[in-house]
């Protein structure tokens, strides 16, 4: 069977018409490869390979717990968004999604006070260098590497204990990591790296907190004494090394250039 020819068609003016038979997307090999590949690209998930660590940094303040808290953003996109509603932003939807998030976070983080947990989470900022909660996030916001929030939790002043927990990003059946810290007056009174079974405790006494600041800050000032005592040795010896080589290097030259104008010099 002879393979069909292209053929000029009187009535198009003189412009080729090609057989249905030839599209080169149904019978072109590489066509379907790219198409295919076209599929796949945009078919994707927003991560692959989920990262699943956060980090969160408590203060403790008097009537009220505020947290800063800190995703890897295609994380939480690939939680609260689905694969129909990914590519979706607009205004309307954008507020949306951040509500979600904002949900999300305060199913998965937990914070009790005497026992009870805190259920009223207030979001204040919702990106780095907001103006406020009427300050929504924008496009820019959401395709950040990483999306923060600020949150605050009304609390008793006169509340004794706080237990914190992190369980976000368990779906994903991965090792997941909370990276916390805790401040008072802006002192860093703790710190832990949480697994999802994991939980920290502090006792809200203002004595007790004032004496862990004031623990930690001593132990990081010892940590950098001990530093910079193990560092300025080495690098003393490395300049008494770097000074006996330039004097081994001279010295061999100069040895060099005085056996050279020996044999130089004419003999008698």
């Amino acid at each position: 069977m002879k393979p069909s020819k292209i053929k000029k068609n009187k009535q198009s003016n003189g412009h080729l018409n090609r057989s249905p038979s030839l599209h080169p997307i149904q019978n072109s090999g590489i066509g379907c490869v790219v198409f295919s590949l076209f599929l796949s690209i945009f078919s994707l998930p927003i991560i692959a390979h989920p990262n699943g660590t956060s980090k969160t940094d408590v203060h403790i303040l008097p009537d009220s717990i505020k947290m800063v808290i800190d995703v890897n953003s295609g994380d939480v996109l690939n939680l609260v968004i689905s694969s129909s509603e990914k590519w979706r932003f607009t205004p309307e939807s954008r507020i949306y999604y951040q509500k979600r998030i904002a949900d999300y976070f305060q199913s998965r983080i937990i914070v009790r006070i005497d026992g009870e947990r805190l259920s009223t989470m207030n979001v204040q900022l919702w990106y780095p260098g907001g103006k406020g909660p009427e300050d929504t996030m924008d496009s820019i916001s959401f395709s950040a590497s990483t999306i923060v929030y600020t949150v605050t939790w009304p609390r008793n002043p006169d509340a004794n204990e706080m237990e914190y927990a992190a369980q976000m990003f368990a779906e994903f059946e991965i090792l997941a990591i909370n990276q916390l810290k805790v401040f008072w007056h802006d002192s860093l009174i703790g710190e832990k790296f949480l697994s999802l079974d994991d939980s920290y405790w502090l006792k809200l006494n203002p004595e007790h907190m004032s004496g862990l600041a004031k623990e930690i800050a001593k132990q990081k000032a010892q940590e950098l004494a001990a530093q910079t005592r193990t560092y300025e040795p080495k690098q003393s010896g490395n300049g008494i090394i770097i000074i006996i080589t330039g004097i081994a290097v001279f010295v061999v030259l100069l040895f060099g250039v005085v056996l050279l104008r020996r044999k130089k010099r004419p003999t008698k």
